[in-house]
C-alpha cells in the first residue's frame, strides 16, 4: 500500500489498479502530477516519487514539508526541498 502526500502534507492510502502487478509509469505521472518523474530512495526499499522538474514551476509548487524532511531522513542535502505531490511505494508496488 502506497502513501500519496500532497504539498500540504496529508497523506492517504492508493493502490495501483492493477494490485498484482503495481504501479505503472504512467500511474507515478498522474499522481504526482509530473510529466518527468524522479525517484528517491528514503530506506528499508521504499521509494519517493516526484515531479523531477517540480522546483522549477515554483513559486506555482508548494514546498512539502512531510518530503523533504522524509527527503533529509534518507540523507538528502540539508539545503535540498521537496515541491508539490510525491508517492511513497514500498519494493514491489511499481510494475
Amino acid at each position: 500500500m502506497a502513501t500519496l502526500i500532497d504539498a500540504n502534507g496529508i497523506g492517504k492510502q492508493v493502490f495501483p489498479r492493477n494490485r498484482s502487478k503495481g504501479f505503472t509509469l504512467e500511474e507515478l505521472r498522474l499522481l504526482t502530477s509530473s510529466v518527468t518523474v524522479q525517484m528517491i530512495e528514503i530506506g528499508e526499499g521504499s521509494m519517493m516519487w516526484m515531479d523531477e522538474d517540480g522546483k522549477y514551476h515554483q513559486p506555482q509548487l508548494t514546498r512539502n514539508a512531510r518530503a523533504t524532511a522524509l527527503l533529509h531522513s534518507a540523507g538528502g542535502a540539508p539545503d535540498d526541498f521537496v515541491v508539490g505531490t510525491v508517492l511513497i511505494t514500498n519494493p514491489g508496488e511499481i510494475k
